[in-house]
């Protein structure tokens, strides 16, 4: 794999299309490859989240007597979550492992081929594939991930990478070859990172029903501060910005974004930006922490009396207004 920009991710849009039957089944976008180990791992994961709207990961395997299973799982996390092969795929779907005599006269072992699939009947459910990560029970296991596909004139095209088990696999779809698996992929070429150093958070410690208060530079690519809490649900927030010239020349977008938190204790939040067609990439996201805690008695005490004080202000106001205006005056 090459990695060309910023966005190691790669993207795949849902779809739909209807059978010989005239079912509307799945149509979405894949990937197929094999993954070659010197030992067989003890497991394998698959980094997954929303890029876009409501995607679902599908799983396919084939057995070594060619049978096809699958399993799937809806992706409504906009961070990272590995999922297990072994554990959402059924027991007679689990990898199976062949050993095979490799190019430089080494023995391997070789799983079938695989597939992952946005299963999503919908094209605005876009699925990003991010870190692929194996596990061995050996310090000496080295695994080697491969895709194989046809590409536009028929023939076999691969490429490879090899990584030890302590190093994630990074997926990037910009691949070097003609794969047709790849080159339909959709996927936003743009820098989403917030500037290194650029967040600063007015206060972490906030009561609950206030604002959240923090600021953060993006490059002008990003049209919009994306917020979501550490179950991956997007959190409503006002966010607007300005632009200004580096002292290098490049334009800078400075960003005032608050939210409101409403439950007492300690929350994370994820931070990054998304694009005009709301496509967003963990690179260069942040995260910002804020300690809800209750408001103190004696100051909730002073705040409702000082908003009592306010509204009588106001009432009076009000009514010294309206006499004055019946006087003529």
């Amino acid at each position: 794999y090459k990695n060309a920009g910023p966005n190691n991710e790669l993207y795949l849009m849902g779809g739909s299309a209807e059978d010989e039957s005239g079912t509307v089944v799945t149509n979405g976008q894949a990937v197929a490859f094999s993954i070659w180990a010197t030992e067989i791992p003890q497991d394998i994961q698959i980094a997954a989240k929303s890029a876009k709207g409501n995607p679902i990961l599908k799983i396919y395997t084939v057995s070594s007597d060619n049978e096809v299973n699958s399993a799937q799982t809806n992706i409504n996390s906009a961070s990272d979550v590995y999922y297990s092969f072994n554990k959402m795929l059924p027991q007679g779907g689990k990898l199976t492992w062949t050993r095979v005599k490799g190019a430089d006269g080494n023995y391997y072992y070789k799983t079938g081929t695989i597939i992952l699939q946005n299963a999503s009947l919908s094209e605005n459910d876009i699925l990003s594939l991010t870190n692929l990560k194996w596990t061995f029970d050996t310090n000496s296991g080295m695994g080697q991930f491969e895709l194989s596909v046809d590409d536009a004139s028929g023939a076999v095209v691969s490429d490879s990478v090899s990584k030890k088990s302590v190093s994630p696999v990074l997926l990037s779809a910009n691949y070097n070859t003609r794969s047709v698996a790849f080159s339909a992929a959709k996927v936003a070429q743009l820098d989403m990172s917030v500037i290194d150093g650029s967040l600063s958070v007015q206060r972490d410690k906030v009561y609950p029903g206030y604002k959240a208060e923090f600021s953060l530079d993006t490059y002008t690519s990003v049209e919009k501060i994306k917020i979501t809490d550490s179950l991956g649900n997007e959190v409503e927030a006002d966010a607007s910005y300005t632009d200004s010239k580096s002292d290098s020349d490049e334009i800078i977008r400075h960003w005032n974004v608050s939210f409101i938190v409403k439950v007492p204790g300690e929350h994370k939040y994820y931070v990054s930006g998304t694009d005009k067609d709301g496509y967003t990439t963990d690179f260069g996201s942040v995260t910002v922490t804020y300690n809800v805690v209750e408001k103190p008695a004696v100051k909730q005490l002073l705040d409702n009396i000082i908003e009592l004080f306010k509204r009588i202000i106001n009432f009076f106001s009000k009514l010294f207004s309206g006499f004055y205006t019946s006087l003529g005056g």
